[in-house]
C-alpha cells in the first residue's frame, strides 16, 4: 500500500511540474508573440497607418493646402511627429522640386486623425504632387 502511495505522489508532483511548466511556456510564447508584433510595428509604420491624402492649389495664396486623414491600424504602437515629403512635378514628369512637411500629433492605436498643412515653397510650373511618409516615431 506504501509503494502505491508513494508511485501516485510521484505521479502527481509530476503532472504538476509540467503543468506548471506548460503555464509558463504558454505565457513566453505570449510573450514573444506580442514584442515581436511590437518591433515589427516600429520597423514598418507605413504598413500600419492608413493613409487618405489629398492636396489642392490655393487660391488667393501660393503653394498647396494638403489634406491628411491618417488611421493608426496597429495594435500596440502610438505614432507621433509624422514627417512628410512633397515631391512636386512638371507636365513632363520631371522633378521640380520638394519640401518636408511635419504633422507633430499622437496616433493611438485604432484612432484617426485629420490635419490639413500649406506648403510654403514657391515653386512653378508645378503640375501634380506626390506625397510620401518619410519617418515617424512611435511610442508604446
Amino acid at each position: 500500500m506504501k509503494g502505491i502511495l508513494k508511485k501516485l505522489g510521484v505521479v502527481l508532483l509530476l503532472l504538476a511540474g509540467l503543468y506548471i511548466y506548460d503555464i509558463n511556456s504558454e505565457r513566453n510564447y505570449k510573450a514573444d508573440m506580442i514584442y515581436s508584433r511590437l518591433t515589427d510595428e516600429e520597423k514598418r509604420p507605413h504598413y500600419y497607418l492608413e493613409q487618405d491624402i489629398s492636396y489642392r492649389k490655393r487660391f488667393f495664396h501660393s503653394g498647396y493646402e494638403i489634406y491628411f486623414k491618417i488611421k493608426n491600424m496597429s495594435k500596440y504602437s502610438t505614432y507621433k511627429n509624422l514627417k512628410y515629403k512633397v515631391y512636386y512635378y512638371s507636365k513632363t514628369d520631371v522633378l521640380i522640386g520638394t519640401e518636408i512637411i511635419n504633422i507633430y500629433e499622437y496616433i493611438k492605436p485604432n484612432k484617426k486623425i485629420r490635419k490639413s498643412e500649406y506648403t510654403t515653397k514657391k515653386i512653378k510650373n508645378v503640375d501634380r504632387l506626390s506625397i510620401s511618409l518619410v519617418k515617424t516615431e512611435t511610442t508604446q
